[in-house]
């Protein structure tokens, strides 16, 4: 936590720019009031000859072990902690910053300086969740930024590597990594995105890189910046010429720039033969599609352009609603609406009581609203698939917001038919291609088009055919 958000906190109780007294004892009060004397509060004394120490830290924060041989040992030796000599502390504001990030502030002898004893806990990385692998690397990042950085380390050995270390100004002010590789990293993208992190000014905690996303992208329906805690992924991002950021406290890192087609690799295309992972490039292809628009051209079909449908089909689906009281519009926000609910109590619900709440409220619900005539059995079935083509996109944050896309469609589609839907999907098609993701076209390589990089981002090539500089949107491994 910087100066800067201490000063926010704690105008009312001293002047953080206010020089440090003399007096050890009344800093050290001062202190204790202006944090509002927290049970974890440690301010012990010490005396050494002449001088009285008082020392202030967090116990919460701080580890014991390193106190004791880093402060209290030296001080009793009559000595000076060897990390005390360029750490000096000369107004409140620095004293109370430096012990809301774990350090310890010695107070005495007409002086103040810091020592760093934080306690920084830490977990064994692990594979993420939310990005399994059946074969490759299982380790993913943890909540230690500079553990992360090692980990991107051992996946790229690169001398090339710049690591750029900043402060980002909010609530409370937090420690953001910029990383890239010079020569392949764009200077617009690497200009703009620290221009961004420094300019930054907002009264909300960021506590997570899903927050920080919103200082650069912030009515964005669909991802501009790609979210991950894989530092394999990380690693082959920043030779594609992309940049990183990773935010203290968080184990997920953002790439940028972000184009739509990245959205549908994920890192195990590269841990699999390229005819397997191109075949599972085209129907992660075909399933963005069905998500976005299958249940609106069924709405369309069903309601205005009937004429659209084989007559046995169109016969079938209206036996089917023979008994429905609600228009087909209203049928599908009814289904859509459901499938919806299911999946958010099945998040909410811990562990595996959530999946089988999902599995269990998905088929009684969908049976019942059958049974009872309220819905369909074809809307059932076209809204169940267009929900399980949504979970075949990569990227949470993108399903999502696929998902968000297809209701104003469906609502166009039951007034205008699929002569709506054609300019609902065109409108929509426009904004992604108007959308700059740091320098370049979110459609990139559709926009502008390049037949070579469309085929190099479609289908996976050989590694032993790839050559060349890596260009974001381009699928290079």
């Amino acid at each position: 936590m910087g100066a800067t958000g201490v000063a926010r906190a704690i105008d009312s109780f001293v002047d953080p720019s206010a020089p440090l007294p003399a007096d050890a004892t009344e800093a050290a009060s001062a202190i204790q009031s202006a944090l509002g004397n927290p049970p974890d509060l440690d301010c012990c004394q010490l005396q050494q000859g002449d001088v009285l120490w008082c020392l202030v830290h967090l116990d919460s924060l701080t580890d014991p072990q390193l106190i004791q041989s880093e402060v209290l040992l030296p001080l009793s030796q009559g000595r000076m902690p060897a990390t005390s000599r360029n750490a000096q502390v000369r107004t409140y504001g620095e004293a109370l910053a430096a012990i809301l990030e774990g350090k310890l502030v010695a107070l005495g002898g007409q002086q103040a300086f810091l020592v760093d004893v934080v306690k920084r806990p830490t977990r064994s990385p692990s594979e993420p969740a939310a990005e399994k692998v059946t074969t490759g690397p299982h380790r993913g990042f943890v909540e230690n930024v500079d553990q992360n950085l090692g980990l991107i380390r051992m996946n790229l050995r690169d001398v090339r590597l710049r690591v750029e270390r900043h402060t980002l100004h909010a609530a409370t002010d937090v420690e953001v990594l910029l990383v890239y590789i010079a020569g392949l990293a764009p200077a617009e993208t690497v200009s703009r995105l620290r221009r961004g992190i420094l300019e930054t000014r907002t009264s909300m905690a960021i506590t997570d890189t899903s927050t920080l996303s919103e200082v650069f992208a912030p009515l964005q329906v669909v991802p501009l910046l790609q979210s991950t805690e894989r530092p394999d992924r990380v690693a082959g991002a920043l030779y594609e010429g992309r940049c990183a950021m990773m935010l203290e406290g968080s184990p997920t890192a953002l790439l940028a720039p972000t184009v739509l087609l990245q959205l549908l690799q994920p890192v195990d295309d590269y841990y699999h033969r390229p005819q397997i992972a191109s075949f599972r490039r085209t129907v992660r292809t075909i399933a963005l599609i069905l998500s976005v628009m299958l249940s609106a051209l069924y709405t369309a079909a069903a309601t205005i352009n009937c004429e659209l449908l084989p007559a046995p089909l169109f016969i079938s689906i209206s036996q089917a609603r023979q008994n429905v009281p609600f228009p087909t519009a209203v049928e599908i926000f009814l289904m859509e609406g459901i499938i919806e609910i299911v999946q958010e109590a099945g998040l909410r619900v811990p562990g595996t009581l959530g999946q089988t709440a999902s599995i269990l409220g998905a088929v009684v619900v969908g049976q019942s609203a059958v049974a009872s005539g309220i819905i369909s059995a074809p809307t059932v079935v076209l809204s169940s698939l267009g929900f399980l083509a949504s979970l075949a996109i990569p990227d949470l944050n993108a399903s999502i917001g696929f998902r968000i896309l297809r209701f104003p469609l469906i609502v166009i589609a039951a007034v205008f038919g699929i002569a709506g839907l054609a300019l609902g999907t065109m409108l929509i098609g426009l904004h992604l291609a108007a959308m700059d993701s740091f320098g370049f076209s979110y459609l990139s390589p559709l926009t502008p088009f390049s037949w070579r990089a469309f085929v190099k981002s479609v289908l996976r090539l050989p590694l032993l055919r790839r050559s060349g500089r890596a260009e974001p949107g381009l699928d290079t491994g």
